[in-house]
């Protein structure tokens, strides 16, 4: 029963979408499907065109389901492309989803978006959750570091305050981090 409410919820905010954007946003099977397969190119552009309140209530339909990770990957970049462009209030929890997020490229990302909108802030906060992010066993491959861990030293970087300390400090467990850091001037 609460997956039917939530899917109903769903059709009527992506129906409301598709009248926002002036053309037919999705089909019946958009509806069952949802954000779970890959946009297509108009799906892509109204999302990114869409208003901040539409986001907003979207996300609330998503949080309510609890679905983030079930979303396409694709899509969870596009969530945190519009964290970078506008943040809103829900932003906060999105990235630190996406943070501890299966996808590689979605961690990656979320570490990205931080060191842009938290830069030269010094928050202890974002940098903690960075840190937690960085000792992530999926980050590594063969205990060699994959590029999430490059994106986390620079936003730490970016970040400033406390933040250059704990990145060096993370990027002297291997040799390649540590040079990493060392160009970044850290």
């Amino acid at each position: 029963m609460k997956i039917l409410a939530w899917i109903l919820s769903l059709w009527s905010l992506l129906f409301s979408f598709g009248v926002e954007c002036g053309e037919s946003f999705v089909s019946m099977e958009d509806v069952l499907e949802g954000q779970f397969r890959h946009p297509q190119q108009r799906q892509w552009v109204a999302f990114q065109q869409s208003s901040n309140s539409f986001k907003s209530k979207l996300w609330g339909v998503i949080k309510k389901g609890e679905v983030w990770g079930r979303i396409s990957w694709k899509w969870r970049l596009g969530w945190l492309t519009s964290c970078r462009r506008s943040y809103l209030t829900f932003c906060d929890r999105l990235l630190e989803l996406a943070l501890m997020d299966r996808a590689l490229v979605v961690r990656a990302q979320a570490a990205s978006v931080l060191g842009v909108v938290y830069a030269d802030k010094a928050d202890g906060r974002i940098i903690r959750k960075l840190a937690d992010a960085y000792g992530n066993d999926r980050n590594y491959r063969h205990e060699q570091p994959l590029f999430v861990q490059y994106r986390i030293l620079f936003a730490l970087f970016k970040i400033g305050g406390s933040g250059v300390g704990k990145g060096k400090d993370l990027a002297s467990f291997h040799p390649d981090t540590l040079h990493y850091w060392s160009m970044l001037g850290g």
